[in-house]
């Protein structure tokens, strides 16, 4: 019986917590009917539907221009980004001279095997969370005291990128020195769900998962801890890629300190090419030089 007494506080603040719960559901489901929904259209243009490795192989053996393909993303993202609010800051006019020296560099190497060898992603675009360094581009990290830092150096993971030919063209939003769930901060506002403009992208990598839901991007660098990619992916509707601790050494992202890198990837269809290339599952990883 004393037992029993004992328990009795534990199953009333469970009951409690549970009804707070449901109470706060109901509020939000109301406050919901208020809103009109809105969503991101699916894109028609078949450069934003292709894989990444397809893409690259495209634009080695000069059946594409990464131009074009420069172009196209930036078009989408002008068309997205009003919606969902994902992009902190854009390099598209460097990244346009980026594509135009790659498509040189195809003009001018003779064999396209040559270039998957030295430069497997020449002329990809891909992006990444404002928290993560790419040369001259906002690093602030969505906090109000660091508003307005700019990266004076790449990353060593976006370093990586470049040097297999891939082209950054945007950063994306976070919550607040990514310590969050949800992609919210003072300087850059929240982010919204591609499918659902009421509902949460999540976080931290919130930015990343909804453009890349939107078919703004095609791939990207995250970061993850306590579900900083999984989260967004889970939201968006994209796959996300968290690598399992300490069977690799991985390059770091800094920001004032340097953490580990994992990726943040596209919607499903296209990074299962991605990342079963060369029958390497899950081979996205990040060495030098980068192979995938």
């Amino acid at each position: 019986m004393a037992a029993v007494v004992a328990a009795v506080p534990t199953l009333v603040g469970e009951l409690l917590v549970r009804v707070l719960d449901r109470i706060a559901e109901l509020l939000l489901f109301v406050a919901n009917l208020r809103r009109r929904r809105q969503r991101v259209e699916p894109t028609r243009d078949p450069l934003l539907l292709m894989p990444a490795v397809a893409l690259a192989e495209a634009i080695r053996h000069g059946r594409i221009t990464s131009e074009a393909v420069i172009q196209a993303y930036q078009r989408r993202v002008r068309e997205v980004d009003p919606l969902v609010n994902a992009v902190v800051d854009e390099r598209f006019e460097a990244a346009l001279e980026d594509a135009r020296a790659a498509d040189q560099l195809v003009r001018q190497t003779a064999s396209p095997e040559e270039l998957e060898r030295t430069k497997p992603l020449l002329g990809v675009p891909f992006i990444t969370k404002n928290s993560v360094m790419v040369r001259g581009l906002l690093v602030d990290a969505g906090l109000p005291a660091w508003r307005g830092q700019r990266a004076d150096r790449d990353a060593e993971a976006i370093a990586l990128l470049r040097d297999a030919g891939a082209i950054p063209v945007a950063t994306t939003n976070t919550p607040e020195l990514c310590l969050w769930t949800e992609s919210f901060n003072k300087l850059y506002g929240r982010t919204h769900n591609p499918h659902d403009t009421r509902r949460t992208a999540g976080g931290s990598s919130g930015g990343e998962g909804s453009l890349l839901s939107a078919a703004g991007a095609l791939l990207g660098v995250g970061t993850d801890i306590g579900g900083s990619i999984r989260l967004p992916s889970t939201y968006c509707g994209t796959f996300g890629h968290m690598t399992t601790p300490g069977i690799q050494e991985w390059p770091t992202v800094m920001l004032k300190a340097e953490v580990p890198v994992s990726v943040l990837s596209v919607c499903e269809p296209r990074i299962w090419l991605f990342a079963h290339h060369d029958a390497g599952v899950l081979s996205c990883r990040l060495r030098s030089p980068l192979q995938v």
